[in-house]
């Protein structure tokens, strides 16, 4: 005698092999998006460090000199110092000022230390005087934060 009746759903194997294939998409996806957060703070992190140097080759072609910290970054009344380019110490020209540069030096986006830049106020060292750079760190790249 044979059945009339209709089938309807879906079998036990069906629903497995449907299952298994979510899984696995899931588990590509998930492995692609794990470092986006990171990746986000690290390209937080090169914007600041551009807009950091830009203010200082602002400052030095408005002042013809470097600014002696990154306190003249913010500074709303002159500095007394800056640093020539010969990198010494140097009262600052008569030229008008046209600060502040940047109302705050904010912490450094990966690792959320204030203010995670070094600035080299001083001539004669491994960096170029007036250079701004990213305290100690690696980058997913496997890059050093100090490098970029």
């Amino acid at each position: 005698m044979e059945s009339t009746r209709n089938k309807k759903g879906f079998t036990l194997v069906e629903l497995l092999i449907v299952v298994i294939i979510i899984a696995v998409l899931a588990a590509i996806a998930i492995q692609h998006f794990t470092n986006t957060s990171q990746r986000s703070r690290e390209a937080a992190l090169r914007a600041e460090l551009k807009n950091l140097r830009n203010v200082v080759e602002v400052f030095k072609a408005d002042m013809g000199c470097y600014p002696a910290s990154f306190d003249a970054f913010t500074a709303v009344n002159p500095p007394a110092t800056c640093i020539s380019v010969g990198g010494s110490s140097t009262t600052l020209p008569s030229v008008p000022w046209r600060g502040p540069y940047i109302s705050n030096v904010g912490p450094n986006p990966v690792d959320g230390v204030q203010p995670g830049y070094t600035y080299t106020n001083a001539a004669g060292g491994s960096l170029p005087l007036g250079t701004v750079t990213a305290d100690a760190g690696s980058a997913l790249d496997g890059t050093d934060y100090s490098h970029w």
